[in-house]
């Protein structure tokens, strides 16, 4: 008797089965994915599409219609999340007693988490289609999405690929002049915790600039990396966490010692090279030994002097920064983050006719194609039509003037029509 796959068969398979290839972050992103999808099949029926108001996790995965993509997603739209969910059951607090709960503070996901999600329970979708578990051919499924959207894709990259386009093209050097700006205007008097904050942000905007890392992988970074990993030259080689390759980086002599000079001032037992100042900036004997990223007891980031500096503050500094700068936010042509720094170092670099391999070690993309499709969708054909140009500066003038040479000449210049 052939085996029914109930639909929780179908998420537990996916989850001990699928390799996410050691990439910790994609794993977190494909588990909430199938919480968000679990919370779907299991949601108010009143609020579901008659056709499978009656799924639930005890249902076979092969009862699953071609357009469960498409409803997955409306739901996602119309549907309020705790702020603070992650893709699992809020942590609400218990009621005190003789007073009304505290009402939890909601909202809606933006396009861009939206768009993630359904990536993921797309892949979903084709693992179970590859063991044959669901009925329904990607073709099928492909033609019940387009029915029921007017949208021509639901790709991330297009979205990755305009907010690329929206960023400033002098974007580094204005912040990079900025930031240094910041730190002359320091007055004699001026207090510890202000000057490490504006050191810090100096050599953070000048790090992004010169590195175009991603701030996960900018915030892991330690002294002993600065001091042992970095050759004479400048060059190194990070290891970054979302593709799992090697980002081939190059910083500057200048950014290292804007780097150094923090450093300096902090002088502290901290290992890290950017970290949190704590409400005073002050390091005491009271501030934790050990400096792990995170508690002994939960996930949650250690806080305090000599701590990592969360990917939140980065971002925070990063906008404090462009503000001063004069950017604007609410502007669509001024897409400001961390990210758009990295955005504006691959476009430089592909300005200044960098090969796009380079680019690509230098941001350590996975592949050639991820490189090409964000930041050269189009080829310029740059290079190609300046050689052709400079191949007609001087032609070669051929050895022998024969009657065959002489009458295709004839056909190409009017000086040979008699």
């Amino acid at each position: 008797m052939p085996i029914v796959y109930t639909i929780e068969d179908g998420i537990c398979s996916f989850t001990e089965e699928f390799d996410f290839g050691g990439k910790s972050n994609t794993e977190r992103t494909y588990l909430r994915a199938l919480a968000l999808f679990t919370e779907f099949i299991n949601s108010d029926v009143a609020n579901k599409n008659p056709e499978y108001r009656s799924l639930t996790l005890a249902s076979p995965l092969a009862s699953l219609p071609k357009y469960i993509a498409s409803g997955f997603s409306s739901w996602l739209r119309d549907h309020d999340f705790p702020i603070a969910y992650r893709g699992r059951p809020p942590i609400i607090p218990k009621p005190i007693p003789d007073l009304p709960p505290s009402p939890v503070a909601t909202r809606k996901y933006s396009v861009a988490t939206i768009n993630l999600y359904e990536s993921a329970l797309a892949r979903v979708l084709d693992f179970w289609r590859d063991r044959e578990r669901i009925s329904f051919s990607v073709l099928s499924q492909k033609a019940s999405e387009r029915a029921s959207s007017t949208r021509k894709s639901r790709k991330i990259k297009r979205d990755v690929g305009l907010k690329a386009l929206a960023v400033p093209s002098d974007l580094g050097q204005v912040l990079m002049q900025i930031s240094q700006t910041w730190v002359v205007e320091l007055t004699g008097n001026a207090s510890r915790p202000e000057k490490l904050k504006r050191l810090r942000a100096r050599a953070l905007v000048s790090a992004f600039a010169d590195s175009g890392l991603r701030v996960s992988d900018l915030v892991r970074l330690t002294k002993e990396w600065r001091y042992t990993k970095i050759d004479p030259s400048g060059s190194v080689a990070v290891d970054t966490i979302k593709s799992g390759t090697k980002a081939q980086c190059h910083f500057s002599e200048q950014t290292l010692f804007f780097i150094d000079e923090y450093i300096a001032l902090r002088d502290d037992s901290s290992p890290w090279l950017f970290i949190q100042h704590g409400k005073h900036g002050t390091n005491t004997a009271t501030n934790q030994a050990d400096y792990s990223r995170e508690n002994s007891n939960s996930n949650d980031l250690r806080r305090g002097y000599g701590a990592p500096i969360s990917t939140f503050t980065v971002w925070k500094i990063i906008r404090t920064v462009a503000d001063l700068a004069g950017y604007d936010r609410k502007k669509g042509t001024d897409y400001v983050s961390t990210h758009a720094i990295r955005h504006w170092l691959a476009q430089f670099m592909r300005d200044n006719d960098v090969p796009l391999i380079q680019i690509q070690e230098a941001l350590g993309h996975s592949t050639l194609e991820i490189t090409r499709a964000i930041y050269a969708p189009h080829s310029t054909q740059k290079q190609a039509i300046n050689c052709i140009d400079e191949l007609h500066k001087s032609p070669a003038k051929p050895a022998i003037n024969t009657p065959n040479m002489k009458n295709k000449q004839r056909r190409f210049s009017p000086l040979f029509n008699d």
